[in-house]
């Protein structure tokens, strides 16, 4: 579901984020720290026994792994594989080209990323009865959802969120059981193209395929972040995951957890639109390939980007952007003033492809998300291991990038995704998970 710029929508977790200044002065001590011992730690870590590291000492912060991590690693959570694993849960009547197209998307998806556990999508319909919809509020309840509260319809749509979670047992203990929930009204996904889109009522229902493109690439976005979660473990994978502790969690920030879902989700429909069934007839170049939810690597999105913080027009792409931009530590979670929730420029999406230039679009969705769980310090551990800058660095290099050059400049080596096969150039399943 679209939130502004933001296609993964926030929990309802409370707000305890430290100072920037307190923020930065950690991670400086942390990072020297971590330079001079990264991968010595990495190596001892995989090899010890940490059954005993998941308790809290003295109220003091969580120190992840032992019995939470055992529990996650007896279910494969971060365990690719190509079995089907995502589940469809709906209210009575639900369309059957509906349930068949969610299926082939995802039987795609599986082949480039694998399949991961504990992922749920559930459909509601506010415009049918209770009764009708007792699957899904069973099920909700089942899943712990909003501590199983919901009784009827109208409780459920009030609650509709994409992607949002549960947790079935108690979070970092060994009865852990987390869950990722994208819970969405019918109405949504039959007009997808409309409510999140340029296309008008009609246009859909003459030209059904341009809706069921950007459902595609909906349901490709959101199940990246399942993936990107279940490579947190334990530890979660930003600050609302232990909002009173932020960095016990990996941190991941969203121009991360976005900039790389939507770069996923373009890169895997450009590639393999030919294996869905209800795209037959359609061409990508004439057809698919003009559809869009979000881009973030496209030249055109980072001309017009860059031309607004560069003082130029604000057009397109660029239009909710000016000079004044900037990314920094208030830019690692939702809620502040300059957040991506708040400000809604989308170049806090371009740091991902940035990275990717820096490094490559392999360390980008599969090295950081394999690593970032052993670092100490999360995330951002994994962008000094692969780049060797602190957290303060990337921003003001980044910051300097878009202003760098010409506005009218093609992106640099690397920026976009490569065509072809993704195993030629990232290869997911050559993620290493605690299971294997």
């Amino acid at each position: 579901m679209l939130c502004a710029v933001i296609i993964a929508c926030g929990g309802d977790l409370t707000n305890n984020q430290p100072s920037p200044d307190q923020s930065q002065s950690s991670e400086q001590k942390q990072s020297s720290e971590q330079k001079q011992s990264s991968e010595q730690k990495q190596s001892s870590d995989k090899r010890q026994s940490i059954s005993d590291r998941n308790q809290k000492q003295d109220g003091g912060p969580y120190q992840w792994g032992g019995s939470a991590l055992d529990k996650l690693i007896s279910i494969d959570f971060n365990a690719p594989s190509k079995e089907f694993k995502q589940q469809l849960i709906t209210h009575k009547g639900f369309p059957e080209e509906h349930r068949q197209f969610f299926n082939e998307v995802h039987a795609s998806i599986n082949q480039v990323v694998g399949s991961y556990p504990n992922y749920f999508y559930i459909v509601y319909d506010k415009e049918r009865s209770n009764e009708e919809n007792e699957p899904i509020i069973q099920k909700l309840k089942d899943l712990n959802f909003k501590g199983g509260r919901l009784r009827t319809v109208a409780d459920v749509h009030e609650e509709r969120n994409c992607l949002t979670g549960s947790n079935t047992g108690q979070s970092r203990t060994a009865s852990t059981n987390p869950i990722s929930i994208c819970l969405e009204d019918l109405k949504e996904l039959t007009w997808y193209g409309h409510q999140y889109g340029d296309s008008s009522l009609e246009e859909l229902q003459n030209e059904p395929w341009k809706n069921l493109t950007r459902l595609a690439l909906h349901y490709a976005h959101e199940y990246f972040h399942h993936y990107q979660r279940a490579h947190s473990l334990d530890r979660g994978l930003d600050y609302q995951g232990d909002r009173d502790n932020p960095r016990t969690t990996v941190y991941a920030p969203p121009w991360w957890t976005e900039g790389a879902a939507v770069a996923f989700q373009n890169a895997w429909l450009r590639q393999h639109w030919q294996d869905i069934s209800f795209f037959d007839g359609q061409t990508w170049e004439d057809g698919l390939g003009n559809i869009s939810i979000a881009s973030v690597t496209n030249p055109w999105a980072y001309k017009e980007i860059r031309q607004a913080i560069m003082g130029g027009p604000s057009e397109g792409r660029g239009r909710d952007c000016t000079p004044d931009f900037t990314m920094g530590p208030w830019t690692e979670r939702y809620d502040t003033e300059r957040a991506p929730d708040a400000d809604k420029c989308p170049a806090f999406m371009m740091a991902a492809p940035y990275l990717a230039t820096l490094t490559s679009w392999q360390t980008v969705w599969i090295d950081i998300p394999r690593d970032f769980y052993d670092l100490e310090l999360g995330f951002w551990g994994a962008i000094e291991k692969y780049t060797g800058m602190d957290t303060q660095t990337f921003y003001d290099n980044f910051n300097a990038f878009l202003r760098a050059g010409d506005p009218e400049d093609e992106p640099p080596a690397g920026w976009q995704p490569q065509p072809g096969p993704f195993a030629d150039y990232a290869d997911f399943f050559s993620i290493a998970s605690r299971s294997n």
